[in-house]
């Protein structure tokens, strides 16, 4: 493994879980969105939890998809 591809991992892995960061800073924002809207709490809890979900699974896939692409790349 040569330097480059040891400090593109290091670099990763400093970054922290962008995932779930993201997903928690979407829920607070739809969550807000819902209470200035004036909508039901129930509304309010699902409409965040699927948002959280979907945009934590597509940020964390895609950065294991550039985690991947870093390592193979000779």
């Amino acid at each position: 493994m040569s330097l480059e591809n040891q400090i593109a991992r290091r670099r990763l892995k400093r970054k922290g879980p962008l995932g779930k960061v993201s997903a928690l800073l979407t829920a607070s924002a739809v969550s807000l969105i819902g209470l200035a809207i004036g909508l039901e709490p129930h509304v309010i809890l699902w409409r965040s939890l699927v948002s959280a979900v979907f945009i934590g699974t597509i940020v964390s896939f895609g950065l294991s998809v550039i985690y991947v692409a870093n390592t193979t790349r000779n």
